[in-house]
Order: C-alpha cells, then structure tokens, then sequence
C-alpha cells in the first residue's frame, strides 16, 4: 500500500506525516511526504502578498523555505523509517491541490491531509 502525505511549512502537515507512519507501523506500507514547492512563473502580486520582495527575493526566500521543509521531512522520515517499510520525501512544483490530487492518483494512494487540528484521510482511486 502507499500513502500519500502532503506536507507544508506548518507544524499540522509535519504531525500528519508522524500521524500516518504510527498508524501505519505494523502494516507494509510506502509513505511518500509530497511538498508542493509554489511555481515562480505562475506567481503575479495579485496572487502573492509580498509587497516588499523583489522577484529575485522572492525566488530566494522560497527556495530557502524549500530547504527547510525538505530537511524538516528527510528529519522525520529518518526518525519514522523503523515505524514503516519506506518514508520517501518528494517535491513537486505548482499548485498545491492539483499537485497532491496528481500525485495520489498516480500512485493510486491513499492521502493524510495534515492541516487543522484533526488530519483527515481518503482514498483516492
């Protein structure tokens, strides 16, 4: 079985991801933690609040928060991987609803969504 996490820079997604690799521990099961990096070329100021930031401060600042995400999640895959078989970080780019229903429909997974206090779980496929 594989399970989709979709992960972001909130404290939520990362307790989502503890949250399914625990529930998931006495089962074979491949977790994938999915960060949807934002597309610099789809950005406009209409769609971004960032009134101070020129594009090339924009552009570093996400790749800075990138980083960390992505060392946030390879950080909690290692601590979990005992828990289940595999905890695979991957990065997408774009928008985040379309990345994530993408990538659980490609992998025909399962999907925790981490955000607010309770993560929900779906079946896609």
């Amino acid at each position: 079985m594989k399970v989709l996490v979709a992960v972001d820079k909130g404290p939520e997604s990362q307790m989502a991801l503890r949250y399914a690799c625990h529930l998931l521990q006495d089962f074979d099961v491949h977790v994938a933690a999915l960060y949807v990096k934002p597309d610099l070329a789809e950005m406009t100021p209409e769609t971004t609040y960032a009134p101070f930031y020129s594009k090339e401060a924009l552009e570093k600042t996400i790749e800075t928060e990138t980083l960390r995400v992505g060392q946030q999640i390879r950080s909690v895959c290692n601590e979990l991987t005992s828990a289940v078989g595999v905890c695979e970080p991957i990065l997408a780019v774009g928008d985040p609803s379309d990345e994530i229903l993408h990538a659980a429909d490609q992998a025909n997974a399962m999907e925790f969504i981490g955000s607010g206090p309770k993560p929900s779980v779906r079946m896609i496929g």
